[in-house]
């Protein structure tokens, strides 16, 4: 039998790996014997380059879930100072501390409140605001949290710092909103002492609470409705350390969440929230927008929630605008009290 026909056969890829594989067969040139030996020679070289292809795709998945470094996680859990770090002390109309053209609410706190900064301000609905925080001091007045590092000079300079905030809100007519954000089971002295105006330091709890009441009516006084945020809800454990460790072994963080029923704030908060309604505040519960009825989540998807114990993340802040739309949600609770 003459074959008179050639016979082809190639194979083209995509990118920078093309090969062309052309045997011509013809019955002139190549014995039987050559022509399988070259159509085997073609199916070994497309079986390398498909190998050659898996392995290249293998790489790259690899890559893409490569574990975080430490140095990476460490990044993501550094202080979450809200606006900028410059508002952690007072500083008369500070841009860095505002955001918006018109802002008419005031983030008041220690780092607590400054915890919700970048969430008021991401979202579909972001709210203009200015931040007015400084770490261990609450926004009530005249007393102040004592602790080791912070001691009498400090507990002065909190009382002189609430005190310039509250002359600053009555010069600035345009804010008809404050929230306030601390850790409140130290700042109404149900752990730890405080320091009262005058010099006294010691475990004045029912003194703590009237002076948080007196702080939330001079407020509403000057025709402005302050919103009280509650404590992250946390068991104790350190949330952030625990979420880190799995992310670096590679192991599953939903590990790191805790029940609900565990929480430890639930007590104060509770109390908190009896004190603010009973002074006329709005109170908002941030534990509706972390937990479920049974679990407290550490993660949500990608999103590292806890720094520590008791802290957000910059990027957990900036979930919750994203997905709750934060900053409405607290003007809401606000107005539900007007």
């Amino acid at each position: 039998m003459i074959y008179n026909r050639t016979v082809a056969s190639s194979v083209y890829l995509s990118g920078a790996d093309v090969i062309l594989i052309d045997v011509q067969l013809s019955r002139k040139n190549l014995t039987e014997r050559t022509k399988t030996f070259a159509l085997f020679l073609a199916v070994v070289m497309l079986a390398l380059l498909l190998l050659s292809q898996a392995s290249k795709a293998n790489a790259a998945s690899s890559s893409s879930s490569t574990k975080p470094t430490a140095s990476q996680l460490l990044a993501r859990l550094a202080p979450n100072r809200g606006l900028n770090r410059a508002c952690s002390a007072f500083r008369e109309n500070e841009p860095l501390c505002t955001f918006g053209a018109k802002p008419n609410v005031l983030l008041w706190g220690d780092s607590f409140a400054m915890q919700l900064g970048l969430g008021l301000k991401s979202g579909a609905h972001p709210i203009h605001f200015v931040q007015q925080t400084l770490s261990v001091c609450s926004p009530i007045f005249d007393i102040a949290p004592q602790n080791a590092n912070g001691g009498v000079p400090f507990a002065k300079k909190c009382i002189a710092e609430n005190n310039n905030v509250y002359d600053w809100l009555k010069r600035h007519t345009n804010i008809k909103y404050v929230i306030l954000g601390s850790h409140w089971i130290n700042a109404l002295a149900t752990h730890g002492t405080i320091y009262k105006l005058g010099g006294q330091i010691g475990h004045f709890s029912q003194f703590a609470f009237d002076q948080f009441a007196i702080t939330l009516r001079k407020i509403e006084s000057l025709g402005v409705k302050p919103v009280v945020v509650t404590e992250t809800p946390t068991n104790g454990e350190d949330h952030g350390a625990c979420v880190t460790k799995a992310l670096l072994a590679g192991t599953a963080t939903t590990a790191c969440a805790f029940a609900h029923s565990s929480d430890t704030e639930i007590k104060i908060n509770t109390k908190v929230a009896k004190a603010a309604q009973a002074a006329g505040a709005s109170v908002f519960w941030l534990e509706n927008l972390l937990c479920s009825k049974t679990i407290c989540d550490a993660t949500r998807g990608d999103v590292i929630l806890y720094r520590d114990s008791h802290h957000l993340t910059m990027e957990a802040s900036v979930y919750l605008g994203e997905k709750f739309d934060l900053g409405q949600k607290l003007i809401l609770a606000a107005k539900k009290r007007l």
